[in-house]
Protein backbone atom coordinates (compact mmCIF):
# COMPACT_ATOMS: atom_id res chain seq x y z
CA UNK A 1 0.00 0.00 0.00
CA UNK A 2 1.14 3.34 -0.66
CA UNK A 3 0.54 6.31 2.24
CA UNK A 4 -0.27 9.65 0.67
CA UNK A 5 0.15 12.58 3.06
CA UNK A 6 -1.51 15.36 2.25
CA UNK A 7 -0.61 18.98 4.56
CA UNK A 8 -2.73 21.58 3.60
CA UNK A 9 -4.02 25.00 5.02
CA UNK A 10 -6.26 27.64 3.33
CA UNK A 11 -6.43 25.44 -0.14
CA UNK A 12 -10.17 25.80 -0.63
CA UNK A 13 -9.35 27.21 -4.18
CA UNK A 14 -7.28 24.08 -4.88
CA UNK A 15 -7.69 20.93 -2.95
CA UNK A 16 -10.91 19.72 -4.80
CA UNK A 17 -8.88 19.50 -8.02
CA UNK A 18 -5.78 18.29 -6.26
CA UNK A 19 -7.70 15.27 -4.55
CA UNK A 20 -9.44 14.59 -7.73
CA UNK A 21 -6.03 13.63 -9.67
CA UNK A 22 -4.72 11.86 -6.50
CA UNK A 23 -8.25 9.52 -6.27
CA UNK A 24 -8.12 9.13 -10.27
CA UNK A 25 -4.68 6.75 -9.81
CA UNK A 26 -4.79 3.82 -12.22
CA UNK A 27 -2.70 2.41 -8.74
CA UNK A 28 -5.98 2.00 -6.52
CA UNK A 29 -3.93 0.42 -3.24
CA UNK A 30 -3.00 3.54 -1.41
CA UNK A 31 -4.70 5.87 1.63
CA UNK A 32 -4.65 9.67 1.75
CA UNK A 33 -4.18 11.57 4.84
CA UNK A 34 -4.99 14.95 4.96
CA UNK A 35 -3.47 17.05 8.16
CA UNK A 36 -5.77 20.39 8.02
CA UNK A 37 -3.43 22.87 9.70
CA UNK A 38 -6.18 24.87 11.81
CA UNK A 39 -7.88 26.43 8.13
CA UNK A 40 -9.84 29.27 8.16
CA UNK A 41 -11.97 29.04 4.78
CA UNK A 42 -13.66 26.13 3.49
CA UNK A 43 -10.69 23.53 3.54
CA UNK A 44 -12.47 21.55 6.41
CA UNK A 45 -16.00 21.43 4.70
CA UNK A 46 -14.15 20.34 1.51
CA UNK A 47 -12.37 17.67 3.01
CA UNK A 48 -14.99 16.23 4.93
CA UNK A 49 -17.42 15.94 1.93
CA UNK A 50 -14.14 13.60 0.45
CA UNK A 51 -13.53 11.48 3.42
CA UNK A 52 -17.34 10.64 3.51
CA UNK A 53 -17.29 9.69 -0.18
CA UNK A 54 -14.36 7.64 0.00
CA UNK A 55 -12.99 4.94 2.74
CA UNK A 56 -9.15 5.36 1.64
CA UNK A 57 -8.90 9.12 3.01
CA UNK A 58 -8.25 10.22 6.46
CA UNK A 59 -8.95 13.61 7.51
CA UNK A 60 -7.55 14.78 10.39
CA UNK A 61 -7.64 18.58 11.35
CA UNK A 62 -5.30 20.09 14.00
CA UNK A 63 -6.62 22.15 17.00
CA UNK A 64 -4.12 24.92 15.73
CA UNK A 65 -1.25 25.34 13.71
CA UNK A 66 1.36 23.61 14.14
CA UNK A 67 3.13 24.86 10.88
CA UNK A 68 3.94 23.74 7.81
CA UNK A 69 7.42 21.40 8.47
CA UNK A 70 5.24 19.83 11.74
CA UNK A 71 2.21 19.21 9.94
CA UNK A 72 4.49 17.32 6.94
CA UNK A 73 5.97 15.52 9.74
CA UNK A 74 2.82 14.46 11.25
CA UNK A 75 1.59 12.71 7.99
CA UNK A 76 4.61 10.86 7.79
CA UNK A 77 4.26 9.72 11.34
CA UNK A 78 0.53 8.89 10.72
CA UNK A 79 1.30 6.60 7.67
CA UNK A 80 0.64 2.75 7.57
CA UNK A 81 1.78 2.00 4.06
CA UNK A 82 4.53 0.67 2.71
CA UNK A 83 5.70 3.67 0.47
CA UNK A 84 4.83 7.27 1.02
CA UNK A 85 4.57 9.93 -0.53
CA UNK A 86 3.77 13.96 0.06
CA UNK A 87 1.15 15.92 -1.74
CA UNK A 88 1.26 19.82 -2.21
CA UNK A 89 -1.89 21.07 -1.67
CA UNK A 90 -2.56 22.62 -4.73
CA UNK A 91 -0.47 20.24 -7.23
CA UNK A 92 -1.39 17.87 -10.04
CA UNK A 93 -0.80 14.25 -10.91
CA UNK A 94 -1.45 11.87 -14.18
CA UNK A 95 -3.27 8.99 -13.34
CA UNK A 96 -0.13 6.65 -13.65
CA UNK A 97 2.09 8.73 -11.15
CA UNK A 98 1.55 6.22 -8.31
CA UNK A 99 1.50 3.08 -10.89
CA UNK A 100 5.03 4.12 -12.79
CA UNK A 101 6.96 4.97 -9.58
CA UNK A 102 6.23 2.14 -7.48
CA UNK A 103 7.23 0.21 -10.64
CA UNK A 104 10.34 1.69 -10.26
CA UNK A 105 10.81 0.59 -6.87
CA UNK A 106 10.32 -2.82 -7.80
CA UNK A 107 12.66 -2.70 -10.69
CA UNK A 108 15.26 -1.00 -8.19
CA UNK A 109 15.53 -2.55 -4.82
CA UNK A 110 17.90 -0.56 -3.24
CA UNK A 111 15.92 2.84 -4.61
CA UNK A 112 14.89 5.01 -1.86
CA UNK A 113 13.03 7.01 -3.59
CA UNK A 114 11.65 7.15 -7.35
CA UNK A 115 10.48 10.14 -9.11
CA UNK A 116 9.35 11.41 -12.22
CA UNK A 117 9.63 13.79 -15.14
CA UNK A 118 7.95 17.35 -14.06
CA UNK A 119 6.56 20.65 -15.22
CA UNK A 120 5.63 24.21 -13.67
CA UNK A 121 2.13 25.06 -14.21
CA UNK A 122 0.39 28.19 -13.09
CA UNK A 123 -2.83 28.08 -11.12
CA UNK A 124 -5.13 28.68 -14.43
CA UNK A 125 -3.37 25.64 -15.83
CA UNK A 126 -1.42 27.53 -18.03
CA UNK A 127 2.35 25.39 -18.35
CA UNK A 128 5.02 28.07 -17.38
CA UNK A 129 8.14 25.93 -17.47
CA UNK A 130 8.44 22.50 -19.29
CA UNK A 131 9.99 19.87 -17.28
CA UNK A 132 13.67 19.71 -17.30
CA UNK A 133 16.23 16.42 -17.78
CA UNK A 134 15.43 13.99 -14.72
CA UNK A 135 18.51 14.66 -12.18
CA UNK A 136 18.71 10.87 -11.49
CA UNK A 137 17.82 8.73 -14.44
CA UNK A 138 17.13 4.63 -14.31
CA UNK A 139 20.07 3.36 -15.43
CA UNK A 140 22.52 5.44 -13.97
CA UNK A 141 25.17 3.98 -11.44
CA UNK A 142 26.19 6.36 -8.80
CA UNK A 143 28.18 5.75 -5.10
CA UNK A 144 27.16 7.40 -2.11
CA UNK A 145 29.87 10.08 -2.97
CA UNK A 146 28.80 10.60 -6.54
CA UNK A 147 25.10 10.80 -5.66
CA UNK A 148 25.86 13.41 -2.76
CA UNK A 149 27.93 16.14 -4.84
CA UNK A 150 25.53 15.32 -8.09
CA UNK A 151 22.74 16.79 -6.05
CA UNK A 152 24.36 19.83 -4.12
CA UNK A 153 26.23 20.82 -8.06
CA UNK A 154 22.49 20.68 -9.18
CA UNK A 155 21.18 23.92 -9.81
CA UNK A 156 17.75 22.82 -10.95
CA UNK A 157 14.52 21.26 -9.21
CA UNK A 158 16.52 18.66 -7.51
CA UNK A 159 14.68 19.39 -3.88
CA UNK A 160 11.32 18.29 -5.72
CA UNK A 161 12.39 14.69 -4.96
CA UNK A 162 10.86 14.91 -1.80
CA UNK A 163 7.41 14.98 -3.45
CA UNK A 164 8.27 11.09 -4.85
CA UNK A 165 7.67 7.74 -3.43
CA UNK A 166 9.91 6.80 -0.64
CA UNK A 167 10.38 3.52 0.82
CA UNK A 168 8.87 3.61 3.96
CA UNK A 169 11.84 1.22 5.61
CA UNK A 170 14.26 3.95 4.90
CA UNK A 171 11.51 6.44 6.56
CA UNK A 172 11.88 4.91 9.76
CA UNK A 173 14.82 6.28 11.65
CA UNK A 174 14.38 9.45 9.85
CA UNK A 175 13.64 12.70 11.64
CA UNK A 176 11.72 14.31 8.34
CA UNK A 177 11.81 18.26 8.23
CA UNK A 178 13.92 19.66 10.84
CA UNK A 179 12.97 23.02 12.40
CA UNK A 180 16.22 25.19 13.25
CA UNK A 181 16.16 27.51 16.34
CA UNK A 182 15.75 31.07 15.26
CA UNK A 183 16.18 30.05 11.47
CA UNK A 184 13.11 31.15 9.66
CA UNK A 185 11.38 28.38 7.75
CA UNK A 186 11.96 29.67 4.44
CA UNK A 187 15.43 29.89 5.05
CA UNK A 188 16.09 26.54 6.74
CA UNK A 189 16.24 24.16 3.71
CA UNK A 190 14.52 21.56 5.76
CA UNK A 191 13.63 19.57 2.12
CA UNK A 192 17.32 19.74 1.34
CA UNK A 193 18.63 18.67 4.37
CA UNK A 194 15.95 15.82 4.44
CA UNK A 195 17.08 15.13 1.15
CA UNK A 196 20.86 14.55 2.00
CA UNK A 197 19.72 12.58 4.61
CA UNK A 198 18.02 9.72 2.21
CA UNK A 199 20.75 10.02 -0.20
CA UNK A 200 23.09 9.25 1.98
CA UNK A 201 20.80 5.57 2.54
CA UNK A 202 20.46 4.22 -0.76
CA UNK A 203 19.95 5.73 -4.65
CA UNK A 204 17.22 7.86 -6.08
CA UNK A 205 15.75 6.68 -9.33
CA UNK A 206 13.86 8.66 -11.80
CA UNK A 207 11.68 8.25 -15.13
CA UNK A 208 11.90 10.55 -18.10
CA UNK A 209 7.63 10.53 -18.05
CA UNK A 210 6.05 13.66 -16.97
CA UNK A 211 3.61 12.75 -14.40
CA UNK A 212 3.49 15.24 -11.83
CA UNK A 213 2.46 19.46 -12.41
CA UNK A 214 3.75 21.56 -9.61
CA UNK A 215 1.69 24.72 -9.38
CA UNK A 216 3.53 28.15 -9.03
CA UNK A 217 2.53 31.71 -9.30
CA UNK A 218 2.77 32.41 -12.91
CA UNK A 219 4.63 35.91 -11.49
CA UNK A 220 7.47 34.55 -10.68
CA UNK A 221 8.33 33.52 -13.79
CA UNK A 222 8.39 37.15 -14.99
CA UNK A 223 11.82 38.68 -15.86
CA UNK A 224 10.77 41.81 -14.05
CA UNK A 225 9.42 40.16 -10.83
CA UNK A 226 12.74 38.28 -10.73
CA UNK A 227 14.95 41.34 -11.08
CA UNK A 228 12.69 42.96 -8.16
CA UNK A 229 13.06 40.34 -5.97
CA UNK A 230 16.49 40.45 -6.00
CA UNK A 231 16.12 44.50 -4.77
CA UNK A 232 16.63 45.78 -0.87
CA UNK A 233 15.13 48.84 -2.06
CA UNK A 234 11.46 48.25 -2.58
CA UNK A 235 10.66 49.73 0.90
CA UNK A 236 11.88 50.02 4.09
CA UNK A 237 10.21 46.99 5.86
CA UNK A 238 12.26 44.68 2.99
CA UNK A 239 15.50 46.65 3.29
CA UNK A 240 15.27 46.25 7.01
CA UNK A 241 14.61 42.75 6.52
CA UNK A 242 16.99 41.72 3.98
CA UNK A 243 19.99 43.29 5.74
CA UNK A 244 19.16 41.37 9.54
CA UNK A 245 19.32 38.16 7.59
CA UNK A 246 22.42 39.18 5.59
CA UNK A 247 23.78 39.75 8.92
CA UNK A 248 22.93 36.69 10.50
CA UNK A 249 24.16 34.83 7.05
CA UNK A 250 27.13 33.71 9.09
CA UNK A 251 25.08 31.98 11.67
CA UNK A 252 23.00 30.13 8.89
CA UNK A 253 25.72 28.78 7.29
CA UNK A 254 27.44 27.61 10.58
CA UNK A 255 24.29 25.51 11.55
CA UNK A 256 24.02 24.74 8.11
CA UNK A 257 27.39 22.98 8.16
CA UNK A 258 27.33 21.45 11.35
CA UNK A 259 24.14 19.83 9.88
CA UNK A 260 25.70 18.43 6.98
CA UNK A 261 28.38 17.54 8.72
CA UNK A 262 26.00 15.07 10.87
CA UNK A 263 24.05 13.79 8.48
CA UNK A 264 27.58 12.34 6.62
CA UNK A 265 29.11 11.05 10.12
CA UNK A 266 25.77 9.20 10.61
CA UNK A 267 26.36 7.50 6.98
CA UNK A 268 29.18 4.81 5.68
CA UNK A 269 30.81 7.17 3.78
CA UNK A 270 34.43 7.43 3.43
CA UNK A 271 37.67 8.83 1.87
CA UNK A 272 37.86 5.03 -0.34
CA UNK A 273 33.82 5.62 -1.63
CA UNK A 274 35.02 8.39 -3.65
CA UNK A 275 36.81 6.07 -5.97
CA UNK A 276 35.14 3.14 -5.95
Amino acid sequence: MVSIGLPTYNRAGTIQQTIDTLLAQTYRNFELIISDNASTDETEKICEEYAARDSRIRYIRQKENIGAAANFNFVLQEARGEYFMWACDDDLWEPDFIHDLVDLHTKNKQAVVSFCAFDNIAFSGEVLKCGEPVLFPEHETLNTYHRFKKFLLYKGGGNNYVYGIFKKTYLRDSEGFKQFDKIPVAYSSADTFFLLEMLLKGSFVSTSKLLWHKRCNMNDFKPERMVSSLSVFKDRKTFTRKVLHFIKTPYYALCFYSNVNSIIKKSTLSFYDCFS
